[in-house]
């Protein structure tokens, strides 16, 4: 089973309705209604995070998390007409969870999953080198390398997906089947992001870039940059695909186009228009000096056949790399805008540097602590979010400067629109929301009766 883009846009949440958290407090969320962002404000206390979490566990299909968390019964309408919802029960230390879903064809399927016959997840059997992220994948910090849930399965021997009894559901339930299929949910817990790694790999100087001794928040935001190189390796790797396959088949494709009548104005805007495309993929170390072409003003047909073919074999050795440098184009704009005296680049292999006022080069290590968490927050919601997910965010404001939460909600709305993200905040910051009240949902601690 396989969405198109549009299909995939009705599975997203539209209402999380959470009764008897922690036994005592309800809530009724409105999601994206006036945009990709939705804030969830709260004082401290009144379950922001385990809501974000049951959303998260919903949405991936995580019995597990769900048999754990604390509450009484859980509702999750999506934009295409379906419902899940899970009452959640305990009897004997046993819990139970009483699944009905309906959907967007109106069928009802029912079915319940207790913690005595589920799989527990063993990622603790892993070796130290093997990170879980917020997308569900897992990075490998020896090779700087990205594996699915499946990957881990098949190579360890360990379950991480919560085993044979989750897929045993998924295949008899169809609503099931469609929720494992789309892009994985991103959870960014930011009191995590600069956590150190696991001790016995400290020194690895593959999961820590600056080096022994600089410390585990470089080792984590090492992991986000490594998922940049990896991007610009596929799309360069893709370019010159084109590129080969085009130069193989130019004899051919010129005879083709042995009648066809083209326009001298039509080759001069389209080159203009490659050669600023090409310049601002530069920019961005994607692309080298741009081909320069002179085309004759009174061009043969001839000559204006194979200058047409070329500008068209060169807009598709391009393309591989414009939704790279549209996520690399945002985060240096969000970088910049933020880090005083200092500039970040990337060079050809999809590498961060960063460069003072004065010339001189700038370790990660050495970024303060709010540069170093503002830089993995972006880097991992713009290059680890899955395009058209959903992205949860529990409180943003840790480590953030005053001046970066006031922007802090339209920087989100930007990359939200660029990978076309639902993203949903958690927090209990006014400079995080700073008026943005249309996106607010606010919800407190009321007990139930």
């Amino acid at each position: 089973m396989e969405f198109s883009d549009s299909e995939a846009l009705g599975w997203r949440p539209v209402t999380l309705e959470i009764e008897g958290l922690f036994g005592q407090v309800s809530h009724k969320i409105a999601i994206a209604k006036g945009g990709p962002v939705t804030i969830i404000a709260g004082p401290n206390g009144c379950g922001k995070t385990h809501a974000l979490k049951l959303l998260r566990a919903v949405l991936a299909v995580d019995f597990n998390d769900l048999l754990s968390m604390p509450f009484n019964k859980i509702r999750v309408a999506l934009s295409n007409g379906s419902i899940v919802s899970a009452e959640r029960r305990e009897d004997g230390g046993t819990v139970y969870l009483d699944f009905e879903m309906r959907g967007p064809s109106g069928v009802i399927e029912r079915f319940s999953v207790n913690s005595d016959e589920f799989d527990f997840d063993e990622s603790d059997d892993l070796p130290p080198w093997m990170h879980r992220q917020a997308n569900g994948r897992w990075y490998d910090a020896r090779v700087e390398r990205y594996l699915s849930a499946r990957e881990i399965e098949r190579r360890y021997g360990v379950s991480v997906s919560t085993g044979t009894q989750r897929q045993n559901l998924i295949d008899q339930h169809e609503i099931l089947q469609s929720l494992s299929i789309l892009s994985a949910p991103t959870l960014i817990d930011t009191k995590r992001l600069d956590t150190p790694l696991r001790t016995n790999v400290r020194e690895d100087p593959v999961a820590f870039p600056g080096g022994p001794g600089s410390g585990g928040k470089v080792g984590r935001i090492g992991q986000y940059i490594a998922q940049i190189r990896q991007q610009v390796s596929e799309a360069r790797r893709e370019s010159l695909s084109r590129s080969q396959d085009a130069d193989e088949k130019f004899a051919s494709n010129l005879l083709k186009r042995s009648k066809k009548l083209v326009r001298q104005e039509d080759l001069v805007a389209e080159y203009e228009r490659l050669s600023k495309l090409s310049e601002e993929l530069s920019l961005n170390a994607l692309a080298g000096k741009a081909v320069s072409v002179k085309i004759p003003p009174n061009a043969d047909e001839t000559e204006r056949r194979v200058l047409e073919l070329f500008l068209q074999d060169w807009e598709r050795k391009l393309e591989p790399l414009l939704p790279v440098h549209r996520k690399l184009t945002a985060l240096k704009r969000i970088v910049d805008d933020k880090f005083i005296g200092k500039t970040i680049r990337l060079d050809v292999r999809g590498g961060l540097h960063f460069r003072s006022s004065l010339g001189g080069e700038v370790r990660v290590d050495q970024l303060s602590s709010g540069e170093q968490h503002l830089l993995a927050l972006f880097t991992l919601l713009i290059f680890s979010a899955n395009s058209g997910s959903v992205v949860l965010i529990d409180e943003p404001e840790i480590s953030l400067h005053a001046a970066w939460k006031h922007s802090f909600v339209s920087d989100i709305e930007e990359v939200a629109r660029l990978n076309d993200l639902t993203v949903i905040l958690a927090t209990h910051s006014t400079a995080i929301i700073n008026g943005r009240w249309d996106i607010v949902q606010e919800i407190g601690v009321v007990e139930e009766r």
